[in-house]
């Protein structure tokens, strides 16, 4: 161990009297090493101390991404001048198919086609973004203001994808209404196609032929074009599909490999196109707010209180193989569409063909318009987790809002179960309102020194010809983890 010794001179790592020992050796080492993989700088000596910072230039992103707004990206903007935007939908030519005929000098029939007069009200999506001065004059990885500018579009496109679907001003005034709202009030929700927890994907295919034959009926005289889904549910498309089903849309033989992906429903009439949209809710997304993210913001309504009872014969859709114990919790939701922490769980057993209440008690805050129903899944050994249960439905509030909501769970609503919207993506069909298209506009600090803003986007879904749209509700996608039922 006398490689350096007693005439090399005496430095930070080598002893005064030579390297003469492990000991002495090991010192030595690690004054001359760049990296012990240190990451406490205050501990960094010796050569290691002179090391430059391998920092990474670029943001790592686990976000939401633009491209992941399937339907607010797909749909035609059309600019209106008002916040109520009225426009009107002719609903027939008039007249019948065979009654046009006249003798040669017969007074000759009049006829005018018959219209319709709608409204659509604009809403207004507004989030506020801000930075300290101090961040704004130092070097950061990323240009600090923009990023935040981009996140606060990026939130404001999420909640115009999400209301497409989900929106309901009855139980959020704020929202838009979406496309099952809007088609829950059509012709007494025809346009609304229970699949009854189906898991059988050929029925949903089945499903689609139908409404689109419908679609292209008279009275609607349409098409489909696009069905929306959650990913679950297209990769039990993909996977579980008859393969009569599966055909090449390109005429490429070569295009038809192992898998054989589901990316169009060939029809006679044209193909309805199949698109995965992560912001549809199904079994693995319909959780409590508060289970998603960990937290609510400070000024979410409050807990309300829950009470359940059973009721025999009430004519529902529990079956003898889905009765059982069930338990719920209940989250209020508020104007905005804010969900608050959900109440304590409550539970109840529910025979066949009977049902349960829920007796909703508003927080005393008062905060509600509207209530989140979640459910368990069939007969669990005790009350499960919060991030187990799955959403039922959304409902308003009592409009008294001192006053308890009575809700009666009859099995309608399947938690854990999937949509699908069928549309015709045809602008004249449906598209997007703007009164106001993304635009930053600044806000002037107090007494802090920040720097904030806010970012406005006034718009709101037009369902132009709600005949030529579906919702198929209640599949149980059979590659869903989360199940209903045993």
């Amino acid at each position: 161990m006398h490689g350096l010794g007693e005439g090399v001179i005496s430095g930070a790592g080598i002893p005064a009297g030579g390297i003469e020992t492990f000991e002495d050796w090991n010192a030595f080492a690690k004054a001359i090493q760049t990296s012990t993989y240190e990451t406490d700088h205050s501990q960094l000596t010796g050569v290691g101390g002179l090391r430059v910072e391998s920092l990474e230039t670029t943001l790592k992103k686990v976000i939401e991404k633009e491209e992941s707004f399937k339907l607010f990206r797909a749909l035609k903007r059309q600019p209106v001048g008002s916040s109520v935007h009225e426009y009107t939908v002719q609903t027939s030519i008039g007249g019948q198919p065979g009654g046009a005929f006249n003798s040669e000098t017969g007074d000759i029939g009049a006829e005018v086609g018959e219209y319709e007069r709608q409204i659509t009200f604009v809403k207004y999506l507004m989030t506020q973004a801000q930075i300290s001065h101090v961040a704004s004059v130092q070097k950061t990885i990323v240009p600090l203001k923009a990023r935040e500018n981009t996140n606060a579009l990026l939130r404001l496109s999420r909640a115009a994808n999400w209301s497409m679907y989900h929106g309901d001003a009855a139980v959020a005034p704020m929202q838009f209404d979406g496309i099952e709202a809007i088609l829950r009030g059509w012709r007494g929700g025809s346009h609304i196609k229970d699949a009854q927890g189906s898991s059988d994907v050929g029925a949903i295919v089945d499903t689609i032929y139908a409404s689109f034959a419908e679609v292209l009926g008279e009275g609607n005289f349409g098409k489909l074009t696009h069905v929306y889904m959650d990913p679950i549910t297209q990769a039990a498309l993909d996977r579980y599909l008859d393969p009569a089903y599966r055909v090449n849309l390109d005429n490429n033989p070569a295009s038809l490999q192992l898998g054989a992906p589901v990316t169009a429903i060939r029809t006679s009439y044209g193909n309805v196109f199949t698109e995965q949209d992560i912001w549809i809710e199904g079994p693995e997304n319909a959780k409590p707010a508060f289970a998603k993210y960990g937290r609510v913001p400070d000024d979410a309504p409050g807990a309300p209180t829950v009470s359940a009872a059973a009721n025999v014969g009430a004519g529902s859709r529990f079956d003898a193989a889905k009765a059982g114990t069930y338990y719920y919790v209940v989250a209020a939701i508020d104007e905005r569409g804010v969900e608050g922490i959900p109440s304590t769980a409550v539970s109840g057993a529910v025979a066949a063909d009977g049902s349960i209440t829920l007796t909703i008690t508003p927080n005393a805050d008062r905060k509600q318009t509207g209530y989140a129903i979640y459910r368990s899944t069939q007969d669990p050994a005790s009350a499960p987790d919060l991030g187990e249960y799955r959403l039922v439905k959304r409902i308003p509030a009592n409009a008294d809002r001192t006053a308890d909501t009575v809700f009666e769970d009859k099995n309608e609503d399947i938690p854990g179960s999937s949509k699908l919207y069928l549309l015709n993506r045809d602008p004249e069909s449906i598209s997007w309102i703007q009164l106001l298209p993304a635009t930053q506009f600044p806000l002037y600090p107090t007494n802090k020194a920040v720097i904030p803003w806010a970012v406005l986007l006034y718009g709101a879904l037009q369902l132009s010809i709600p005949n030529h749209h579906f919702v198929v509700k209640n599949f149980v996608s059979p590659l869903a983890s989360w199940k209903p039922f045993k």
